[in-house]
């Protein structure tokens, strides 16, 4: 109930907004509430994925493109994601989801996800409790779409993407590797 709730006021807010530059990264505010933590006490590891997902459905409805891709009906479908975790999040503590675009083209979107805890008096860097790295494409019911043609359609101009930082590229030489590896077997 909870990720409904953020997702509604994620898409009613983003829709009222201006529209952002592409890789400006957008910043929300949330609380590690039960209904998203294990019975450790701590935020469940799948629901990184969830929340992941919230964060890019409030990119999209920040950076303008949520009308069109609802019109259009297309749907972001995940290829590929790699998950780092470096601290708990516990239960009812406050952190931050900061959703990034990373890297687009004509087949792949890559977004990156950091969570981190809110600081403490004192404490000038932030503490990244998580990231998520995802690669999806944008798929429409007439096949594959691609972001540079949603930009277009919508009138946006088509940023150059800014180098990505050496970790990203690493991790999505894995996800390539691994793909190829799975292709091989499956004979293809």
């Amino acid at each position: 109930m909870y990720l409904t709730y953020k997702r509604g006021r994620a898409l009613a807010a983003g829709l009222a907004a201006k529209p952002r530059s592409l890789f400006a990264p957008v910043r929300q505010e949330l609380r590690a509430f039960p209904s998203v933590c294990a019975a450790l006490g701590h935020i469940n590891n799948a629901r990184y994925l969830d929340l992941a997902s919230l964060g890019r459905l409030t990119w999209f409805a920040r950076s303008g493109l949520a009308p069109q891709l609802f019109r259009e009906r297309y749907r972001f479908l995940i290829v590929g994601a790699a998950v780092t975790y470096r601290r708990e999040i516990p239960c009812w503590a406050p952190f931050f989801l900061e959703t990034r675009l990373v890297e687009y083209d004509e087949r792949w979107v890559c977004f990156l996800c950091s969570f981190e805890l809110a600081q403490a008096p004192g404490v000038s860097t932030p503490r990244v409790a998580a990231r998520v790295l995802t690669r999806g494409q944008l798929r429409k019911r007439a096949g594959t779409g691609s972001l540079p043609s949603l930009l277009s359609a919508s009138g946006r101009v088509v940023e150059p993407c800014p180098p990505l930082p050496e970790d990203v590229a690493e991790q999505l030489k894995v996800q390539d590797l691994t793909v190829d590896v799975i292709r091989r077997q499956e004979g293809r």
